[in-house]
């Protein structure tokens, strides 16, 4: 199924194959491809696409921005090229270093710090980590629950009466409000 998607270097005269390689020459040589296609004269939406039509101009294209690239981070080792002006240079070789860094990760970027798990320091770290786990104090033990019980079921015939314990009506020696009561089941 053809797509449908229309882009202006359709109705844009096609760029010749011997334009394109001129704006890859100036790619080559520092500048970006808008410059570069600014100096030739075509619009960078013709050089795209003469891009994707041929694919030997993508290959030609990606090592020429690959160059541009080595060009910008000898830049960097050339003060000399750099402004006058310390804050404006410092802008500028921060600038580069960002552009490079985004542009080829692999080989500009930040490198990880691989992790070497013989290292003193994860050891240090691992030793540490054991004392902290020793120093956790032991949770106090649950006193092993009742799981099995023997039960019997008693009829309510079966069951003996609960008789009262006799009282002694005549002793009046404890205070009568009550208290003497409460003495004899045994909460006082």
């Amino acid at each position: 199924m053809a797509s449908n998607e229309i882009s202006i270097a359709t109705y844009l005269p096609a760029v010749t194959y011997a334009k394109a390689l001129d704006v890859i020459q100036l790619v080559s040589q520092g500048n970006t491809v808008l410059q570069a296609c600014e100096i030739m004269v075509i619009s960078v939406a013709q050089f795209r696409a003469a891009c994707k039509r041929e694919p030997a101009l993508q290959t030609m294209l990606a090592e020429a921005e690959e160059l541009c690239d080595d060009i910008l981070a000898d830049l960097l080792l050339d003060p000399q090229k750099w402004p006058t002006d310390h804050k404006f240079a410092g802008v500028y070789a921060s600038n580069i270093k960002f552009i490079l860094e985004r542009r080829r990760p692999a080989k500009y970027g930040k490198v990880a710090e691989t992790i070497n798990p013989e290292s003193d320091q994860n050891r240090l770290l691992a030793e540490a980590l054991r004392a902290a786990i020793d120093r956790i104090p032991a949770p106090v033990q649950v006193l092993q629950q009742i799981t099995d019980a023997n039960f019997t079921v008693v009829d309510k015939k079966e069951a003996s009466a609960v008789t009262p314990t006799p009282s002694i009506e005549g002793d009046t020696s404890d205070n009568d409000d009550g208290l003497a009561e409460l003495r004899r089941l045994g909460f006082l």
